[in-house]
């Protein structure tokens, strides 16, 4: 059988297409990156680690044998599980860009140097505080915590580690961490005469970091009063708190040898 010109045109077109087509299919698909990446932020004032996830990201609570650990935020949240103050979570998923947030694990579970730091590529949080960073001092550092568990009361400030609560030591740091609030710290007095208890020009929230000094006209222990005003979608006003300065810590005396 002759084949006609156009009849063999058109197999050889299917053998050229069937061709590439398998070719296609057993090419080496291009490699994927699956990778995650976890960033982590050493605290200034501390040197303690927080995570820092971007929004939508899952943060998931597990001992070493795979339980799950119920946690309990000291400022508000930043997980969509957490509907009001008092809930427990062993599951966050961050839904805000920012903010700086303090949790403690709740029942027999402990958990050392919690803290997550959300943060976006382009937002506020990557940004260093004025004056660059604060190194933890050899005084040591508390955290003071602000919150608004009643929206129609005022701020709370608590400590930790508590002890020592509201006292505190010269060349030891502050950390202020309020969650979602902005905030200022100002007003420091004592007996209604300004003094100066911090060695930064300013104290809020995008400078979160006191190192104590020991103001000039005054010999510790004195005890500051000072006025914590919050601010955003969730303040509630500001409080008056005071706080006591003690001493600096005494280095140490070596043993003697022999």
């Amino acid at each position: 059988m002759t084949l006609k010109p156009w009849t063999f045109a058109g197999i050889c077109l299917c053998v050229l297409i069937i061709g590439a087509f398998l070719g296609h299919m057993m090419a080496p698909k291009p490699q994927t990156n699956n990778k995650n990446k976890i960033t982590v932020t050493v605290e200034n004032g501390t040197s303690k680690i927080n995570l820092s996830p971007q929004e939508q990201d899952v943060i998931s609570w597990v001992d070493q044998a795979d339980h799950p650990v119920q946690v309990r935020f000291l400022t508000d949240a930043p997980c969509q599980e957490i509907k009001k103050p008092a809930d427990t979570t062993d599951t966050c998923t961050i839904n805000t860009s920012s903010g700086n947030f303090q949790y403690l694990c709740a029942g027999s579970s402990k958990c050392v140097d919690p803290g997550v730091d959300p943060r976006s590529d382009t937002g506020l949080a990557r940004l260093p505080p004025p004056g660059g960073l604060v190194p933890s001092t050899e005084g040591g550092s508390v955290v003071a915590i602000i919150s608004c568990p009643d929206p129609n009361g005022a701020p709370v400030v608590t400590w930790v580690p508590d002890p020592p609560g509201s006292a505190v030591n010269v060349t030891e740091n502050i950390v202020w961490k309020s969650g979602s609030l902005g905030f200022t710290v100002a007003g420091f007095n004592v007996q209604n005469t300004p003094v100066q208890l911090c060695s930064q020009p300013t104290v809020a929230q995008t400078q979160r970091t006191c190192t104590v000094v020991k103001d000039a006209n005054q010999t510790p222990p004195y005890t500051v009063a000072y006025t914590v005003t919050t601010s955003g979608k969730n303040a509630c006003g500001s409080t008056s708190p005071t706080l006591t300065v003690n001493p600096a810590p005494q280095p140490s005396t070596p043993a003697p040898q022999g």
